[in-house]
C-alpha cells in the first residue's frame, strides 16, 4: 500500500480517536467504510482480494478494538494526570513517542496483509497502482512547491488553531501570537517531504518488479511499511526532528498560559475520550 494511504488509514484509527473530542464512536464505527474509500483511490482489488481484504479487516479492526483501545484510554488517563502539573519538554517527548508507539503497534499487525495484497497483485493492478502513487505525487507538487512563506505559515498557523481549540476552546491573544510564532519557526520541509515521498515509491515499485523470492520481497516490503524512515535523508531527519521539538515547545507555552476555562474544556474533552474508548472497546 502507499505509504501515505497507510499513514491516512493510521490517522483515522489512531489519530482520529485521539484528537477528536466530538464524534469519536460514530468516526469509529464507521472504520471498515472509511478504510475501504482510502484504499479505492489505490487499488482496484478483484472478488478474490476483496473477500481477503474484507476478512482481515475485521479481523485487524477487531483486535484493534479490544487490544488497542484500552491502552488509549489509558494513555488518556495519563495526560490527564498531566495536565495538573506544569508541562515540561520531557513529559511531551515521552508522550510523542507514546503515540509512535501505537502507530507502530498497529503497522506491524497491519503490515502482513497488506503485503500478501500487493505480493497478491497481478501486472494490471501493479501499473495502477504506480500511476495512482504518481498522480496523487503530482497533486502534492503542484499543491506545496508553489506555496510561499507566507502562505505556508497562514495554512500551519489556521491548522494548529483549530487543533488547539478544539482540546481548550477559544485561544487567547496571546496564545494566537504564541502559535503565529511557531508557524513561523518552521523549517519549510515541503520539497523534502516530496523528494522522500518519491523514493519511497521508487523503492516499493523496485521490490515488486524485482526478481527476488517473494520471502525477500516480504523482508524489503515490511521494512518500507514498518519503518519507512529508513529512507529518510539526513536533511529531512534533522528537519523533521527540529520541527518536533518547536511543536512541543509551542504546546508547552501554551500551557503555561492556559485560562481556567480552557483547563474545564481540556478537562471534558479529555473525559469523553477516555470514556468512548472504554465503551468501544467492550462493545
Amino acid at each position: 500500500m502507499n505509504l501515505r494511504l497507510l499513514k491516512n488509514i493510521m490517522g483515522v484509527i489512531v489519530l482520529s480517536c485521539l484528537f477528536a473530542c466530538s464524534g469519536t464512536r460514530l468516526t469509529y464505527n464507521y472504520l471498515d467504510w472509511v478504510i475501504t474509500w482510502y484504499l479505492n483511490d489505490y487499488l482496484k482489488l478483484n472478488s478474490q482480494q476483496e473477500d481477503y481484504y474484507e476478512r482481515q479487516l475485521e479481523k485487524l479492526l477487531q483486535w484493534h478494538r479490544s487490544d488497542q483501545l484500552p491502552r488509549y484510554a489509558r494513555f488518556v488517563d495519563e495526560m490527564m494526570l498531566d495536565m495538573n502539573h506544569p508541562v515540561h519538554l520531557d513529559m511531551l517527548l515521552d508522550r510523542k513517542e507514546a503515540l509512535r508507539n501505537f502507530f507502530l503497534v498497529f503497522m506491524e499487525r497491519a503490515a502482513p496483509d497488506c503485503i500478501k495484497l500487493l505480493l497478491w497483485l497481478d501486472p494490471e493492478q501493479r501499473q495502477a497502482f504506480y500511476a495512482a502513487g504518481a498522480e496523487k505525487q503530482k497533486h502534492f507538487e503542484e499543491k506545496y512547491l508553489d506555496e510561499s512563506e507566507i502562505e505556508r505559515s497562514k495554512r500551519l498557523c489556521k491548522r494548529m488553531e483549530k487543533t488547539l481549540k478544539r482540546f481548550i476552546g477559544r485561544l487567547t491573544k496571546e496564545q494566537e501570537r504564541i502559535v503565529e510564532r511557531w508557524a513561523d519557526s518552521l523549517i519549510p520541509v515541503q520539497s523534502l517531504w516530496l523528494e522522500n515521498r518519491q523514493k519511497w515509491l521508487n523503492r516499493l515499485q523496485t521490490v515488486l518488479e524485482g526478481n527476488d523470492s517473494n520471502t525477500l520481497k516480504y523482508s524489503k516490503l515490511y521494512q518500507l511499511l514498518v519503518k519507512p524512515e529508513s529512507l529518510w535523508s539526513t536533511a529531512y531527519f534533522q528537519a523533521v526532528r527540529q520541527n518536533e521539538i518547536s511543536t512541543l515547545e509551542m504546546f508547552k507555552d501554551i500551557h503555561c498560559g492556559i485560562t481556567e476555562n480552557q483547563k474545564n474544556h481540556l478537562h471534558d474533552c479529555l473525559s469523553k475520550l477516555k470514556k468512548d474508548f472504554v465503551q468501544l472497546s467492550e462493545e
